[in-house]
Parts: structure tokens; sequence; C-alpha cells
């Protein structure tokens, strides 16, 4: 079975200044427009970051991988204040602490450092070479998927939705995948075959070779699954880290009660859902900022436009009154006080529109 990562368009506000609290114990020294100018890269968790500060005083900010489905884009103009860069762009409204050799700010509050000139900044986790001393036993206990690879891009689980588990126990296979949108749960056992420092196997259903898994164990202490799918020409990498029993035991009980509850009414209520479900209009950044239409269906779907953005996913509200947006790796909350919903990182206000 496919398991595919679907990467939605990241909001220009998730992008921000570094808190003055961090930046006060640094020595601040001015930069010249002249030593920015160029491209810069980076990555939040495996995804790239490009932005490119032109001589004319232009700049253009790319987030995301097209080919996965979802790319962030953003131009406007840019200029140099001390140790700043100030971005005044279509979404973009911010300053960045600079040297000539660095652009630091922060991604939904983790720290991204863009360098100059060097794309290799582009890559996340860089996977070692194979351990050529691992023998079978090596590979028995429980592991944890903490980052997967999708055309080309080794991401943190984290923003691709991914709960993987393996566990191996003197040949004996159990793995169990859960996706983000909560309904692709697998759980397969076979026979693994230790050869060269490796082990593979496959799993049959109906007579048939469904998926094929090589394993290897890497120099840096983690395990490498391969996964190919012989529907198609698709596959899966996993880089894995050892865990516990209770580990894998508890997030699987938590994921598949997350997707039972989802599966019905996204565990709302039904007088919940008649208040939530329906088109909610509001801001972004205060009463003249961006527009912002946010659309939940009562079938847990939803949309939501800002500006030029269009995004699309599932909703879910908690107990707590938090109205969780999914899509691929975004994650939006916003807090609902019985009239408004409003998501404090973003700035965004939103009212009911009367639909009548």
């Amino acid at each position: 079975m496919k398991k595919r990562i679907l990467m939605a368009v990241l909001s220009a506000s998730m992008l921000a200044a570094m808190p003055a609290s961090t930046v006060s114990a640094q020595v601040s020294v001015a930069v010249s427009q002249e030593a920015m100018t160029g491209q810069w890269y980076g990555n939040y968790k495996g995804i790239p970051i490009t932005m490119s500060l032109q001589e004319n005083g232009d700049y253009s900010v790319e987030v995301g991988v097209t080919s996965l489905g979802g790319e962030y884009n953003d131009v406007g103009t840019w200029t140099v204040r001390g140790d700043k860069i100030i971005l005044d762009g279509s979404n973009i409204k911010d300053e960045f602490i600079s040297t000539e050799n660095k652009i630091e700010c922060y991604l939904n509050d983790n720290k991204v450092t863009l360098v100059k000139n060097d794309i290799t900044a582009w890559q996340g986790y860089v996977p070692p070479a194979q351990n050529p001393d691992a023998t079978e036993a090596d590979f028995n206990g429980t592991w944890k998927a903490v980052y997967s690879t999708n055309s080309g891009y080794t991401l943190e689980t984290e923003v691709t939705g991914i709960v993987s588990f393996c566990n191996i126990e003197d040949g004996i296979g159990n793995f169990f995948v859960h996706t983000s949108d909560g309904t692709n749960i697998i759980t397969t056992s076979e026979d693994l075959k230790f050869n060269a420092g490796q082990m593979s196997g496959s799993y049959i259903d109906d007579g048939e070779v469904v998926e094929e898994y090589t394993l290897s164990l890497l120099e840096d202490g983690r395990l490498f699954v391969k996964i190919v799918y012989n529907d198609g020409n698709d596959e899966s990498d996993m880089y894995m880290e050892k865990t516990t029993a209770k580990d894998m035991e508890d997030t699987m009980e938590e994921v598949t009660s997350e997707s039972s509850d989802t599966s019905t009414d996204n565990g709302t209520t039904a007088s919940e859902t008649t208040e939530l479900s329906g088109t909610w209009q509001g801001t972004m950044n205060g009463s003249d900022g961006t527009i912002v239409t946010l659309t939940l269906n009562s079938d847990g779907e939803y949309t939501l436009s800002l500006d030029e953005i269009q995004e699309a996913g599932k909703w879910s509200e908690s107990d707590n009154n938090v109205v969780t947006l999914e899509s691929g790796f975004l994650k939006r909350e916003f807090v609902f006080d019985g009239t408004t919903l409003t998501n404090e990182d973003d700035k965004i206000n939103l009212t009911k529109i009367d639909e009548k």
C-alpha cells in the first residue's frame, strides 16, 4: 500500500523574526546590502527554503517542494538596517537578524538558519554509510521512524504526519504505519532473512507480493528501511531510532483511537457541529490586514482562503474548545469562545457569516 506525503502551502506568518530575548546577548554587527545580495538556502525539518536577495532591491522566498504537492512563494522588496534585513513583501513583512554568512529566522517557533550560496543547506538529515559490522542480533528491538524520504527529500516525520514503528525479534518483523489522515494503517508480519549485514523480506497477500522490505543498520545507529510497493513504481525510505515496546504500544493505541474518533463526526457532538460548521471570515494582522475566509464543512473537511493562498484539509474540535486544521504537514489551531475563532500565532480573528 502506498504512503504518499501531501505537502500543504505554508502561510507567510510562519516566518517570524528572532525574538528579542534571543538576540539580546548577541553582538550586533552591521551588514551591507552588497554583502547580503545573493541566494540563501536552508531547511525546516528537511523542507527546503530558498531566499533570493537581488541587487535591485527585490526579493523572492520559496518554501516547500513542488513535486510533493505544495510550495509557498512570496515576492517583494528588501533593505538593510544595521544587522537586520527588512522584507516588505506580498505576505512577509518582517526583519531578520543577519551576518554576512547567515540569516536567522523562526518557522513554527523553530530556529532556521539560511546560508549564502550553499545549496547543500537544503538538506536536513544526511544518512551516513551502512554499518559493515552489523550482526543479525543488532536488528532486534523496537524502532520508531524519525525521518522519511519522498521525491529525494528527507523530512522529519513530525512534518509528514507519518507514524511508523518496526519490531524485530529473531528474524520476525512487525511493521506499523499510520499516515496523517488517520486512514492508512498497516500491520504486517513476515520472516526476515539476514545476509551481508542487511535484512530483507516481503509482505504477501493472497499469494502476491505486495511490499518488499530491505533493512540496514547505519553508522549513526539508526535503522534504514526501504519499502518497495509492487503496485507501481512507488517506494518509501524511513530512518528509525531505537525506542521501547511500550512507546510503540501507547502510540499505536493513541493514533488508532484518534483515527476512530475523526471517522465519527470528528469527535464533535451534534451541537458542536451546528455551531462550528459554516463559513467564517475575518482578517490576519489586524482589522486592515489580509482578508481570511474559512469554511468548516459538517463532514470534517475545511477550506481556507488567505489572500492568494488556498488551503484544504481536515478539521476537528477538542474538548477544550480548540479547533484544529490539518493539511499535510501544516497544522493550525484556533480557540473557539462560542462566537469567534482566534489564532494567536497568525493573528487571525474570524466571526461566522450569516448564511441565511
